[in-house]
This record gives C-alpha cells, structure tokens and sequence, in this order.
C-alpha cells in the first residue's frame, strides 16, 4: 500500500452503483450512476444490466487505434490486423461509471482511446487506495495483469467519458504469440504505461497539498478541471479551501 509520498494513493472518493450481466460468461458490467461520496460502491443497491449500446461496435474509435498502431510499428500484415479487428470491440463508458468491482472476473485487455480511467480499492476504514490513472493512449486490463486468471482487487471507474479497444486476454495472449507486429505494439504500450505512471507518482511525492494540486492540474491539463471539486480534494487529500486557493494561485499565474 502507498501513501502520498510512496507508491499508492490513499483517497477517499465518489461511488457510484454497479452492475454486471451473468449471463453467457464475463462480460464487461454496465453500471448505474450514484450521487454521493462515501465509503465504496453499496453493492446492496447493484443491479444486473447490459446495454446493448455498449456491444455496438464503433468504427472510427477502432480505426484510429489501428492508426496509433500502424504509426509506431512497421510492416504490419493484413492477417494481424484482421485477427484484432475480429475479436476486439469498442466500448463507451461516461465519466463516473464503474466498468468493474473488486473481485468481479474481468478478463479483458483495454486501449484508452478517449477519456481516463483509475483504479481504486476500498479499505476497511473507508479511504482507497489508487493504484494506477491511464489517459488516452495507454492500457489497463480488468484482472491483475493479461497473462493471469487472478482477479483484481481494485474498483475500476471512467473518471472522463471514456472509449476503449477491449480485447479479452486469452485473445491477446493468443496474437502476441502469432503476430510480431502485435508484441511490439503491446511492449511500447507498457513503456507509455509506465511513464504515465511515473507521472502520478510525482504528483503524489509532494508533501504540500498545494503543490500537489499544481502539479496535478499540469499534468492532467484537460482530465483535471473537469473532476468534482470534492473528487479532486479526496485525490490530492486537500481540504476544500486548500482547493479554492491553490486553484487561484493556479490560474493566477497563467
């Protein structure tokens, strides 16, 4: 577990209601939106749904991974290309939602095309833990990482409105064997994956709550001031007025 100046986050932050659909195996969980900050998401209040909104595939969020792609690694066949187009699918997440719960089996890999997700695990004391925030352009996978059947521990929520490449892990296990071009795509995402994790962990070296708030405000400029005042105080572990005068000071100097 980390604390602010370690590896982990503690916070405590908003929740929202989950859900997930038992029929025809693991399947990604549509979630209902809550309105309250608290101790983790009242699985008393769970209710079983699927969209089919979320199975509807969609065409130019899947082409412009296929862009990203192409743009960072050569000489990619067609067959390749062909095998992730017929087995990944793209899905739309609001900001807020809970793509999964702890414990949920959740076995898929997702590319962030839009949006920013993180992970949280609630302890017993109410407080969380953030093991990881992705952007745009990186990965998270819905069990402890793609090659195991472990289940992950951790809340994981849309903190923007989100669209991700999801495929699920035997399926990517399965094309990193067969196609070079797919090994090399999934090696540079977890460089980026890495150095975007590095970024937060800078933000939560600080000591001071202001400083925190700058750094995390440059280094999320767009995510950042859209999240819920309250939501950006559990992240930082700010006090609200700690918010309103770093976000004057912020905005004073640019």
């Amino acid at each position: 577990m980390r604390s602010i100046t370690g590896n982990n986050i503690v916070v405590s932050l908003c929740y929202f209601c989950l859900s997930r659909s038992g029929v025809g195996g693991p399947v990604p969980p549509a979630c209902l939106p809550g309105d309250v900050y608290g101790r983790g998401p009242p699985h008393c209040l769970a209710r079983r749904l699927a969209f089919d909104y979320f199975d509807t595939p969609n065409k130019k969020t899947m082409d412009n991974f296929i862009r990203f792609w192409t743009s960072h690694v050569s000489h990619l066949s067609d067959t390749a290309l062909a095998f992730v187009r017929a087995y990944s699918k793209v899905f739309v997440y609001p900001a807020g939602m809970y793509l999964a719960r702890a414990g949920d089996y959740w076995p898929y890999w997702n590319f962030v095309a839009e949006g920013a997700v993180m992970a949280l695990r609630y302890e017993e004391d109410g407080s969380v833990v953030v093991p990881w925030l992705v952007t745009a352009g990186s990965y998270f996978t819905g069990t402890v990482h793609a090659f195991t059947e472990r289940r992950g521990e951790v809340f994981i929520q849309a903190l923007d409105d989100t669209r991700v490449v999801q495929l699920p892990n035997h399926r990517l296990q399965e094309a990193q064997q067969l196609y070079h071009a797919f090994s090399e795509l999934i090696n540079i995402l977890k460089q980026r994956r890495l150095e975007q994790d590095g970024l937060l962990d800078r933000v939560f070296r600080q000591t001071e709550g202001e400083v925190r708030f700058t750094i995390f405000f440059d280094t999320y400029p767009r995510l950042a001031p859209q999240l819920p005042m309250q939501q950006v105080c559990a992240i930082l572990q700010i006090s609200s007025s700690t918010y309103q005068r770093a976000k004057q000071q912020y905005y004073r100097k640019r």
